[in-house]
């Protein structure tokens, strides 16, 4: 009994190699098929177009901020995900 415990306590004290690439988080930004364009105007303002596998997913909109947009894009990107895995 000593001997298996001894050899479990060496397996665990063992560093396991590190693996991973990337340790950020995954975010909806992440995704390959969606394109976020979150442009300026000159009146200020942001205008938001996404795209779906390089169409056009919505008309482009203005937001007040580029916080507006992007948290509206997240919006948007989220709800596309769900309905494609649900149909």
């Amino acid at each position: 009994m000593l001997a298996i415990f001894n050899a479990l306590r060496i397996f665990f004290e063992f560093p396991l190699p590190d693996n991973t690439i990337n340790t950020s988080p995954y975010t909806f930004e992440d995704f390959k098929d969606y394109n976020i364009e979150i442009d300026g105007s000159t009146e200020g303002g942001f205008f938001l177009t996404i795209f779906f596998q390089n169409e056009k997913m919505i008309p482009s909109t203005r937001f007040n901020s580029y916080d507006d947009a992007h948290h509206h894009a997240r919006m948007v990107i989220d709800k596309d995900r769900v309905t494609r895995m649900n149909s």
